[in-house]
């Protein structure tokens, strides 16, 4: 049994499906989850972020399929990793939800 390939995707991805300058390559990633090629990780915060843009892109995440999707919910660690991003000044305190996407 092969392994799919799991993509952590941030809510930019998903705003970048209507993006001109995004949407070919965005696009073609969705597509790709959507035919069970790849795997769609999304954290809970990504989860939020959604909940407050457009409902278009909020659409893209509900289309995949609920087999094509893990969610990864913001823990300890991960805000110790993020908090340790902005203290070595790798992100400012403005990104800091960023610093938690990388981690």
């Amino acid at each position: 049994m092969d392994k799919k390939l799991k993509i952590y995707i941030d809510t930019s991805v998903f705003g970048g499906f209507f993006d001109e300058k995004f949407s070919v390559f965005t696009k073609n990633i969705f597509k790709q989850i959507n035919n069970d090629k790849y795997i769609c990780v999304v954290s809970d915060l990504t989860l939020q972020e959604l909940e407050k843009t457009p409902k278009n892109v909020l659409n893209i995440y509900k289309e995949i399929p609920s087999s094509s999707k893990i969610i990864l919910s913001v823990n300890d660690e991960a805000i110790e990793l993020a908090n340790l991003y902005i203290n070595e000044k790798i992100l400012t305190q403005k990104f800091y939800n960023d610093a938690l996407h990388i981690a």
